[in-house]
């Protein structure tokens, strides 16, 4: 018989490792919600099918069955339409109406499965959706938008009573459509800009921290808070620096270059760079997330790179190293750098924020501090190389978070240490 002091430990063990597993799990699932919520504020486009844009085999029977079922259960088929994603993908949905004209949707086939939304509008910007076979999983959506999800099994008939029932449970009239494929869309595109009107008018964290919540769900507890302040670190590091893609490019960094900074117990160092960075602690990791977004906003310009460092059990301190190639080892160069190749801005949210060059005897330096709503520091300095290294080279470490003795250990540390 197991006593209850060893089922206690028993239990506390079995938490503690599913909250590192989520806590492992959460820089995993940064992408998918950046790239979620970026979607939310964009455009989606419909056009006719051209001649050759016929359905996949794999997916005609799917559309003949959901034919079949539509003019069953007495709808119209108002006809098929190219749906444009913001990034160009491309899908077709077959576009359907009530006899009353105030329920419209599509069907189509998505990742191989076949699914269905139904769609309606009332007064006062108010929407109604039922997605059959449809993902629940979302970013926030405003109080206006009732939303309810079933099983495609659930079959149409009730998918249609059941999208009825939710309308006449806010005692609200159902707007008459257009009996047109342009009247369907038209509904949808006012759905996605009500939306995304909603979105733009909340408080930047308080809408990062919703949008967490509906997309994790019930797993918040574990995964909620650390992926907010993953989220929120990208968010002020991206925002802290701009890239110029058009900018004039004068050197390229070799891949031997971009693939030499090492990690030496508490210091990052790139011997062939000559430049340090004193870490203040050796647990530090790559940062694979925010490496991944940093590099992504560099786009391909050849004479800039970067690293990201965090440990991997405080979620909430980030360090980005970033150098550039090229610098000509004047003033007026090392001002065009913050100028015209990497531009720093200002969030709206950030209400402290300053930044500063400082060209003069021995300081030669670029520094930016800025702190958001809810206190979240981002911390800058960026040096030249010494005179005699051609090309010359600017090298900046970028921090998020972070108490002011990490900060300072890092910030103040970073050096050049070689020439060439």
């Amino acid at each position: 018989m197991m006593s209850a002091a060893t089922l206690a430990v028993l239990l506390l063990a079995v938490n503690v490792w599913t909250r590192l597993s989520y806590r492992r799990m959460a820089p995993r699932l940064v992408p998918g919600i950046q790239a979620m919520r970026k979607l939310a504020g964009q455009a989606i486009t419909y056009r006719p099918r051209g001649p050759g844009e016929s359905l996949p085999a794999d997916a005609a029977p799917r559309f003949d069955a959901a034919q079949r079922e539509l003019t069953a259960a007495g709808l119209t088929v108002l006809g098929d339409l190219m749906e444009i994603g913001p990034e160009g993908d491309a899908g077709i949905s077959r576009w359907f109406s009530d006899a009353s004209w105030t329920i419209c949707g599509w069907f189509g086939v998505v990742r191989n499965k076949p699914v269905m939304i139904l769609f309606s509008e009332a007064e006062g910007d108010t929407f109604f959706l039922t997605g059959r076979g449809a993902t629940s999983t979302t970013t926030a959506q405003p109080p206006t938008n009732h939303r309810q999800f079933l099983a495609w099994d659930v079959g149409l008939p009730e998918t249609v009573a059941r999208h009825q029932a939710q309308i006449a449970q806010t005692r609200l009239a159902a707007i008459v459509q257009p009996a047109t494929l342009d009247g369907a869309t038209a509904l949808v595109s006012r759905l996605r800009d009500s939306t995304a009107r909603w979105r733009q008018a909340q408080p930047y964290h308080e809408l990062l921290e919703r949008d967490v919540r509906a997309i994790v769900g019930n797993k918040w507890k574990y995964l909620g808070p650390t992926l907010v302040r993953l989220l929120g670190a990208l968010a002020a590091l991206v925002v802290s620096i701009g890239v110029v893609p058009g900018a004039a490019q004068q050197s390229a960094l070799t891949d031997a270059e971009r693939g030499g900074l090492l990690v030496a117990n508490t210091a990052l160092r790139h011997p062939s760079l000559g430049f340090v960075v004193p870490l203040p602690g050796s647990r530090f990791a790559p940062d694979t997330g925010m490496q991944n977004a940093v590099r992504e906003m560099l786009g391909e310009r050849q004479d800039l790179f970067a690293w990201s460092f965090h440990v991997p059990t405080d979620s909430f301190f980030s360090i980005s190293v970033i150098v550039y190639k090229g610098f000509d080892g004047t003033k007026a160069g090392f001002r065009r750098f913050f100028t015209e190749i990497m531009p720093s801005g200002r969030a709206e949210d950030e209400p402290v924020y300053r930044d500063s060059i400082y060209w003069e005897a021995q300081r030669r330096e670029y520094r930016l501090f800025s702190q958001d709503t809810r206190g979240v520091t981002t911390n800058e300095r960026c040096i030249p190389s010494p005179p005699s290294r051609r090309p010359g080279v600017i090298v900046c470490a970028l921090l998020v978070g972070g108490d002011p003795n990490q900060i300072q250990i890092v910030r103040d540390g970073l050096r050049f240490i070689t020439a060439p």
